[in-house]
């Protein structure tokens, strides 16, 4: 038969609840749909669960307001995550299954992750051939990338996450396998501010050190 090329895998991630993941996993996972790719998405947030509520209620709401539109499939680890989010090495082994069955049925995975460090979610990096981390528009959430020094803008120290997603790559580099990072801004204030211009600069700065390119911001 005709070879059947590996899904190209999306893990949307970021050390920090709030910066919007659940809703960029969506859109993405959407907008890909729309592009005649068949989707599958994955969350694992195993507490919070926000994609996969979002794509429920979506899966109602069409219906109702007499919408036609794609949906992607979605592989849950188990019909209630919350009660195995203790149980990492449980969730790890459902995660590999899952990620089977999706690779197998898709041309695109879209993997939503928890906004804190679990073994799952390091599972999840070490699969993407693409990583996209949202941060919101401010000094605050700089340091989901690293420690920044105030005046030079260049970066004193990587941060936890940071460094995931760098061994994901050198992991990744060792079997011949690139890995892209995209970091972009989220929720940008109306107006340009002094300290817009602040963070764009030491995003610039920051992605020669860390090695990401700077995506759209929304």
């Amino acid at each position: 038969g005709s070879r059947r090329y590996r899904a190209r895998v999306v893990v949307v991630g970021n050390e920090k609840g709030g910066a919007g993941k659940s809703t960029l996993a969506a859109l993405i996972a959407i907008s890909m749909l729309y592009r005649g790719q068949r989707v599958s998405v994955i969350d694992l947030d195993l507490r919070q669960q926000s994609l996969s509520r979002l794509l429920a209620n979506r899966r109602r709401w069409l219906p109702a307001a007499g919408v036609k539109a794609p949906s992607p499939l979605e592989y849950k680890l188990v019909d209630d995550p919350a009660r195995i989010a203790d149980d990492q090495s449980l969730a790890l082994r459902l995660f590999e299954e899952a990620m089977v069955m999706a690779m197998g049925d898709s041309d695109l995975v879209v993997i939503d992750t928890p906004g804190s460090d679990t073994a799952v979610s390091r599972a999840a990096h070490l699969q993407a051939d693409l990583i996209v981390t949202p941060m919101n528009d401010s000094f605050v959430d700089f340091d989901v990338l690293g420690n920044v020094d105030p005046v030079t803008l260049r970066l004193v120290q990587a941060s936890h996450y940071a460094e995931t997603v760098l061994n994901a790559r050198a992991v990744r580099a060792h079997n011949n396998r690139r890995l892209d990072w995209v970091v972009l801004r989220n929720r940008l204030a109306g107006a340009e501010t002094n300290n817009r211009e602040r963070v764009g600069l030491a995003l610039d700065s920051l992605s020669e050190d860390l090695g990401f390119r700077i995506g759209p911001p929304l």
